[in-house]
């Protein structure tokens, strides 16, 4: 959320997931179950901010079907509120309900319950698995001033430790023996990139970059790319005029492992929302991000050796939320018409050709392939 997240009085709310209905097109097909022979995506839904009405999702890659609502039909009761992710370790899905202060766990076949993580977690984010039954999991905390990487036993699914990062703990990737951590701002400001040793479990370096980085991928070259949404400045109340001065641009740019800065764009005017969900190629040569709106945007792409942003849209729709899938490349979006409604799920081939099209829940934002 995700982002995959609404940015108003800068306030980052990432909306949930729901219910659904299920078709393709405009076209009627019968509903196929989750199966353990099935591959697909889980759909993460956000739904409407505080209505409770989150959902998951599971396109049939096989039989080229989609199921809502999977979560409540398999376990019998709702999800809850402002889910933000879904992760996949070791046979298990790991669902990141960010408002309802959880991380719901259940088996990735029959979609059952296992059990729910509460204990220690706030505000969950994001989860990566880094070994050893080990997972990081970004957590903006109460306020999201304060956040961190809660470590969690994916054996016994406790949290065993916490690394205080920064704000805005959002997306993560691991390079080697270190984790990258994108610090979003959470409902404020940050502009650092945290490098943490997994070994040790401590900070090895920050990397300060542009104002609330939220996503960040690592190239061909070994290089990393990191997008960021800018801040915007609030006067006082009551009007809370925007204030351009102490606002900042979205940007994109590229470091290096050592974290010099070997690209920066600014992207955007000051006070609007910059660029997010940097995605990537399966080749690592290609890069993805959604940008030109406050919750949606057009997606553009850029080649991981080009010096300078593009111009004009790759894709000019306005989607929620991108991915990539890492076999076949297609690129996997949501759309969002509002938060009240059931979104869509597009497929697009890699030339950015429209392969399909799946009715899912309200806000689809994120998408894990299995």
């Amino acid at each position: 959320m995700h982002s995959n997240t609404i940015k108003k009085s800068h306030l980052y709310f990432v909306l949930l997931l729901s219910c659904g209905l299920w078709a393709c097109d405009e076209d009627t097909e019968p509903q196929v179950p989750v199966t353990t022979e099935t591959s697909g995506i889980f759909v993460v839904n956000e739904g409407g901010f505080r209505q409770g009405n989150t959902s998951i999702s599971f396109f049939d890659s096989e039989n080229k079907a989609m199921n809502n609502n999977i979560f409540e039909q398999a376990n019998g009761r709702p999800l809850g509120d402002q889910s933000q992710s879904f992760g996949l370790i070791g046979g298990k899905g790991y669902i990141l309900v960010q408002n309802s202060s959880k991380i719901e766990v259940i088996d990735a076949n029959s979609i059952s319950s296992i059990t729910t993580i509460d204990a220690g977690i706030t505000s969950p984010r994001y989860i990566l698995d880094v070994g050893s039954d080990r997972a990081y999991v970004s957590d903006w905390g109460q306020f999201g001033s304060t956040s961190h990487i809660k470590i969690i036993n994916t054996k016994n699914a406790t949290v065993i430790d916490s690394i205080e990062v920064g704000s805005g703990a959002n997306r993560m990737i691991r390079s080697g023996e270190k984790v990258l951590v994108a610090n979003s701002g959470g409902f404020g400001r940050d502009s650092v990139v945290v490098f943490i040793d997994i070994a040790a479990g401590t900070i090895d370096k920050k990397v300060t970059i542009g104002d609330n980085p939220n996503s960040i991928q690592e190239d061909a070259d070994g290089n990393y790319w990191i997008v960021g949404s800018g801040y915007t400045a609030f006067g006082p109340a009551p009007d809370f005029e925007i204030d351009l001065e102490n606002s900042s641009s979205g940007f994109v740019a590229k470091i290096n492992k050592d974290g010099q800065i070997l690209f920066f764009e600014s992207l955007g005017e000051k006070g609007s929302t910059g660029p997010r969900n940097l995605e990537i190629s399966p080749d690592k040569k290609t890069l993805y991000y959604r940008f030109g709106g406050a919750t949606s945007g057009d997606i553009y792409k850029i080649d991981y050796r080009e010096t300078s942003l593009p111009g004009t849209p790759f894709i000019s729709k306005k989607f929620y939320g991108i991915s990539v899938h890492p076999v076949t490349g297609n690129l996997i979006c949501g759309e969002a018409p509002d938060f009240s409604s059931a979104g869509n799920m597009f497929r697009y081939s890699p030339e950015g050709t429209l392969m399909d099209r799946y009715a899912v829940g309200i806000g689809p934002s994120s998408f894990t392939f299995k």
